[in-house]
């Protein structure tokens, strides 16, 4: 089952719920947790899922590894330039992208 992302318009609070994909076209009857309100708009749906859970870059932006390389194989870019770019196809997230 998806979960869907909901935000109310009077108070602006973002909240989600967990809904049959059969129900995803039907309006939500439950109303703002926040402010009571009816005036809710489904957001964006996210799959949960065993799979893996992990963040990286390439996930995150598919195909940034290669383009990456691409970009360090260009003639203009020097030595210092590939090792650093290389360096940052293969960072880890950290700060508010690193997972929970």
């Amino acid at each position: 089952m998806p979960l869907y992302e909901y935000h109310c318009e009077s108070c602006k609070h973002s909240f989600e719920e967990l809904l049959n994909v059969s129900k995803r076209n039907e309006p939500l009857k439950t109303p703002c947790p926040e402010c009571g309100e009816d005036k809710v708009k489904r957001g964006i749906s996210v799959p949960i899922t065993g799979a893996d859970a992990t963040i990286t870059l390439d996930k995150m932006c598919p195909g940034f590894t290669k383009k990456m390389e691409q970009i360090s194989n260009s003639p203009v870019v020097g030595r210092q330039g590939k090792k650093n770019i290389m360096a940052s196809a293969n960072m880890k997230p950290h700060g508010h992208l690193r997972p929970n």
